[in-house]
């Protein structure tokens, strides 16, 4: 046994709290599973499993499903600040499998180049190029690709 020196309710003293409360769940969970057969243990294991890979699939699924409800023609890309439609969801791709590029060559016409960008730390697969606004209202967006 030790003693906790803390102020009442704070976040030491919530801490022990739920840590008592994880011991004592854990010699409970303990006693349970030592009680059981050898066939009801690998019953509830395999139950469990069956659950988790059905959460699996469906979460899945979920995701599969969440993708698919916009076709990327009909997105609109939009500046945040003046709402101006600058770009489609189908002149985004997915380049190098890790940056995602505008291939559109009319995008241009939308945003306007600042100063070169220098990072202190360097990449293997990219380095920043100029900064680059919207035409519009001149919210910053982010950096050009060299």
């Amino acid at each position: 046994r030790y003693a906790v020196v803390a102020q009442r309710g704070s976040k030491e003293v919530v801490r022990e709290f739920v840590n008592d409360n994880r011991v004592k769940s854990m010699t409970e969970a303990i006693a349970e599973i030592q009680k059981m057969t050898h066939m009801e243990f690998r019953k509830k294991i395999t139950e469990i499993q069956k659950v988790s890979i059905m959460c699996l699939i469906r979460a899945a699924k979920n995701l599969q499903e969440r993708k698919s409800v916009n076709s990327a023609t009909v997105i609109k890309i939009i500046c945040r600040n003046c709402f101006t439609p600058v770009a489609m969801g189908s002149d985004i791709q997915l380049l190098d499998n890790s940056h995602y590029v505008n291939v559109n060559p009319n995008f241009e016409i939308y945003y306007n180049t600042g100063g070169e960008f220098h990072l202190p730390k360097t990449f293997e697969d990219w380095e920043p190029g100029c900064i680059i606004n919207c035409a519009k209202c001149n919210l910053q967006w982010g950096y050009q690709m060299k």
